[in-house]
């Protein structure tokens, strides 16, 4: 059994937000614990973001290389 890189990118957002819940409880301070678990819900969305949007773009052009090939 192999696990690829795509296996660890696959992670539902649901399950993404439980994780950044699950880490604001180590905090203890209710003010610190939503501070903290927004600032790590900030990263983790912009990672996700970046990289889906990055995919798409990527097979957009190999897809446009078809087209404008002679």
């Amino acid at each position: 059994m192999t696990f690829t890189f795509c296996h660890f990118l696959c992670i539902s957002n649901l399950a993404m937000l439980f994780y950044i819940t699950y880490a604001g409880w180590t905090v203890g301070v209710k003010e610190q614990r939503e501070h903290f678990a927004y600032e790590v819900g900030i990263g983790f969305t912009l990672s996700y973001v970046t990289l889906a949007f990055g995919t798409s773009m990527i097979a957009f052009v190999y897809a446009a290389f078809a087209d404008f090939t002679p």
